[in-house]
């Protein structure tokens, strides 16, 4: 009798059921069942796997498991043939083919997998240690659906390594250029992998120069620009291949300007922080600018370009570089045009969107789940009411677009008319053929006016259906003028356009410059918000008030998140003002009285001033000096400015009880610097009032036949000091270090110094400022600022300071740069910076001589601005040679940090009296 062949799912299940688990659910996705011959073969081979090695068979069983969810058999059974054969040369061999082999093989495409296969045969000859980045680096490119960047990449790892290399240099290269290839722009990761390419053909030498040219800026170059750019570093290696290294790597000062004439392309960081001081004071709101890398790639749909810029309703994320046009300023032009567009969804409150204010205007509206039950924001739940909620997105965007339009017309004329030649050529570019496509041709309808759309877009007639919505949309304003209008405009239009073809056969609709309403975005951005919504609607409800959802975010936004007795009025007023004529002004005292009882830890008393984490403020680019080229590197280094949160413990208390002794001692010798009022001045030539003793003398003489003396004048003039010191504390993780004999870490006392510092700086009334900084970087050193020039020591300062944490690594020369720049606007005639550090400089490629060479030439920058530079060095490891960095004068070296309270201030009175 025949026996069934026994399932080779339950066969896998025997062996490992978490792996067949996984191959189960791969398979349910397919949409067409494997044959039997092919499923029986792939188990066998993952049970041959794990007799091989358990982490081999893992590996074979996790790579099926999503291969066999739409792969053909044909890409199976080669699957299991080139990972078998690797298997047999060695497990780990083995694993990393079944890891990367997959991506490659669902990608569909055979050149992919010919270069693949290529390449890795290369490589694995040169010895196993040269697969692991790189191949790790492939799939993360075709993960991203960067193909033709990841043929590029293949092709790079074949020439590199068929070359004649040295073990050392296999590990570097199967290091670097994996790194490389990963942090260049998708859209030109190909091209530039291509040059690297034909460099390494040329001479390997030179390559790691072309690495460090294109991390500092030769990435930014067009592709036909970067092949000048290297033909001319070929040309300078021909005459001298010091000279040509040097051009390739930027380190050149003719490089520099080469580079300088070929860019047309515009970085973020260069016009980010022109940008947000313009929005900050325009807007009056602060909205940080951040990259649109910054967002996961997840956020845009497959196959879809993403936008040159959009908002979550808080931050402005823009794409990290721009190079549509031909000059750079164009470019620069651009950005600030997409900032002023899209930031008006947060200045005139596209996000404040509450469906249930939009249900009270339009009853016949359909009902869904709220957003509380749903966890959706309200405009999610407002598309999601229609069959079609894609199409009811893009309605609500083209009527959105045009309210705010006419907002910012109305509120910015000069703006707009300088913005309209822009945006109409872009409509004009998104909304060709708009005569057969209505959706298109509502859009410029809204936006620009139905004449000027006409006009622009040569339609030789628009439809009635059209025309008509354009026209409630010019009447919107009447009955409902915010953001529910745009909604509202969008459910009237939606059964107009339902039954055409509004994509334009399968495309979607494609706004100028991707500018399109993201709900999603802003639901992320605020979805930690939505408890505290909860709590706050709910106790409202209890006290019989009523509020709607968009009101309370935007006053926790506003506030970071801590409710004043005003912002509760705010919000009662918005949802009263849809009911009564006259709302009233202010909160109840009962109520109020009953908000905060109930709700202790969101409200904050009247008049109070909420302390919350403030976004990084402003990018600044400075320059370093290379003792290596005897030059400055120009933009080099960028300082991110921080203002810390006010949030920790207080610890100001502690030390002036702790150091009483010598508080008093302080108090006292600064008593004495304090200006004593009016100084009574005699004999002068000139002033105010007579000196009547001298006035006698010259009587007496001139009666005796001597020359009288003219001086008989006295005069009365107040004492001032005019003194701006800027006091700034090295927060590298040295400091972090106990001290000898002690419990306490060196950044411990250096800020019980700081308070002493504080202290006294009070009492003598100088304008001071207390900043810290820390290096990761050339690219990334943080400077934070603990108390500004214009501010007191009130709590919120003091609990900035207690906050001060040992953070990374030293860049000195940068700080001082940005502290020079900050201290030299001061209007005072005696501008002091103290610098307190605990040794030499040190950071990524900022070492010895190179450090110690930029750190003099950033103190002499300093005077040459009238800013003196008095470093104070805690020496705490005896290390000796503080001349070299600051020269023979002018700086203090304490052996003993226990010694730093009482010395500081004695250091400060000597340097200013």
């Amino acid at each position: 009798m025949d026996h069934p062949a026994p399932d080779p799912i339950a066969l896998l299940a025997l062996a490992d059921p978490k792996l067949s688990g996984s191959l189960s659910a791969g398979l349910e996705k397919r949409s067409h069942p494997l044959p039997p011959e092919v499923l029986s073969g792939l188990v066998d081979f993952i049970l041959k796997s794990i007799s091989q090695e358990i982490s081999l068979g893992e590996t074979v069983a996790q790579s099926l498991a999503q291969l066999v969810e739409s792969g053909d058999p044909e890409f199976l059974e080669r699957f299991c043939r080139m990972t078998d054969e690797a298997a047999g040369i060695g497990p780990t061999f083995g694993r990393l083919m079944a890891s990367h082999l997959g991506p490659v093989l669902r990608t569909v495409r055979p050149g992919l997998l010919r270069k693949f296969e290529s390449a890795v045969r290369v490589m694995h000859a040169k010895g196993i240690h040269t697969l692991y980045e790189p191949l790790a680096c492939l799939s993360d490119l075709i993960a991203a659906g960067d193909l033709a960047g990841a043929e590029a990449f293949l092709e790079l790892m074949e020439e590199t390594f068929a070359a004649d290399l040295s073990y050392g240099q296999t590990r570097h290269f199967a290091h670097v250029l994996p790194q490389a290839a990963a942090s260049f722009r998708r859209d030109r990761r190909a091209t530039q992998l291509q040059q690297i390419r034909r460099v390494m053909a040329t001479d390997t030498a030179l390559v790691d120069a072309l690495l460090e040219g294109l991390s500092l800026g030769l990435t930014f170059l067009s592709p036909d620009a970067l092949d000048t750019f290297v033909t001319r570093g070929f040309e300078k290696v021909g005459g001298n291949p010091t000279a040509g290294r040097n051009f390739l790597s930027l380190s050149s000062g003719i490089a520099r300007i080469v580079l300088e004439k070929l860019q047309t392309a515009v970085p973020l960081d260069e016009a980010k922080p022109g940008i947000e001081r313009y929005l900050q004071a325009r807007t009056g709101i602060r909205i940080s600018v951040k990259s649109l890398s910054d967002l996961p790639a997840s956020s845009w749909a497959s196959g879809d370009a993403p936008p040159l810029v959009c908002t979550d309703g808080r931050h402005l994320y823009l794409v990290d570089v721009l190079d549509r046009y031909e000059t750079r300023a164009e470019n620069m032009a651009l950005y600030r045009t997409l900032s002023r567009l899209e930031s008006a969804c947060i200045e005139f409150g596209t996000f404040d969107f509450e469906l249930e204010r939009l249900r009270e205007a339009c009853p016949e509206l359909p009902h869904g789940g709220s957003a509380t039950e749903t966890g959706e924001s309200d405009l999610v739940q407002f598309f999601a009411l229609f069959p079609n909620p894609e199409l009811a997105g893009n309605l609500f965007t083209i009527f959105e677009h045009g309210r705010l339009l006419r907002f910012a017309a109305a509120r910015y004329p000069g703006l707009v008319r300088r913005l309209m030649p822009v945006l109409e050529k872009e409509i004009c570019t998104c909304c060709q053929s708009a005569s057969k496509d209505p959706g298109k041709l509502l859009y410029a309808g809204v936006t620009l006016g139905l004449g000027n759309a006409a006009r622009l877009l040569e339609v030789p007639e628009i439809s009635e259906s059209v025309q008509t919505l354009c026209r409630r949309f010019e009447n919107s304003a009447a009955r409902l003028p915010a953001v529910e209008s745009s909604a509202l405009l969008a459910f009237e239009a939606y059964p107009v356009l339902a039954s055409r073809d509004f994509q334009e056969g399968s495309r979607p609709f494609r706004f100028p410059f991707g500018m399109k309403i993201r709900p999603d975005l802003f639901r992320d951005a605020c979805r930690h918000l939505t408890p505290l919504i909860d709590r706050i609607q709910a106790e409202l409800e209890k006290q019989g008030q009523k509020a709607f959802r968009a009101d309370i975010r935007k006053q926790l936004i506003e506030t970071g998140g801590r409710l004043s007795p005003e912002s509760f009025s705010v919000i009662l007023a918005s949802s009263r003002s849809r009911r009564d004529s006259t709302p009233p002004d202010g909160l109840p005292v009962d109520l109020y009285s009953r908000l905060s009882e109930s709700l202790p830890d969101l409200f904050e008393p009247a008049g109070g001033v909420p302390d919350h984490p403030v976004d990084a403020s402003q990018v600044f680019w400075y320059r370093e000096w290379s003792a290596q080229i005897g030059d400055f590197l120009d933009r080099h280094v960028r300082v991110v400015e921080y203002l810390p949160p006010g949030d920790a413990e207080d610890m100001f208390e502690g030390v002036l009880k702790d150091y009483r002794g010598v508080v008093l001692t302080i108090r006292r010798a600064f008593e004495l610097l304090k200006p004593q009022g009016l100084t009574f001045l005699r004999h002068w030539p000139d002033g105010e009032d007579i000196d009547l003793p001298a006035l006698m003398a010259a009587v007496a003489d001139r009666k005796s036949g001597h020359t009288p003396s003219d001086r008989i004048y006295s005069k009365r003039f107040k004492e001032t000091r005019d003194v701006s010191v800027l006091l700034l504390v090295d927060l590298s993780g040295s400091t972090k270090n106990l001290v000898p004999g002690t419990r306490k870490s060196v950044l411990s006392v250096e800020k019980e110094a700081i308070v002493l510092f504080c202290e006294a700086l009070q009492v003598v009334g100088d304008d001071f400022a207390v900043a810290g900084f820390s290096g990761r970087g050339r690219l990334q050193v943080d400077y934070y600022r603990y108390k500004e020039f214009e501010e007191t020591v009130t709590r919120k300062v003091r609990r900035r300071i207690s906050g001060m944490t040992p953070q990374r690594s030293t860049r000195t020369g940068a700080a001082l740069r940005h502290a020079t720049r900050v201290l030299s606007r001061r209007p005072s005639r005696v501008r002091l910076l103290i610098l307190l550090s605990d040794g030499f400089p040190n950071d990524t490629g900022y070492k010895r001589d190179y450090a110690v060479a930029d750190v003099r030439k950033a103190v002499a920058e300093a005077a040459s601005k009238g800013v003196h530079v008095r470093p104070i060095t805690i020496n705490l490891w005896a290390e000796g040679n503080f001349d070299s960095l600051y020269g023979s004068l002018h700086h203090n070296v304490i052996s003993d940090v226990r010694e730093l309270p009482d010395t500081l201030w004695r250091i400060y009175c000597a340097l200013t009296k």
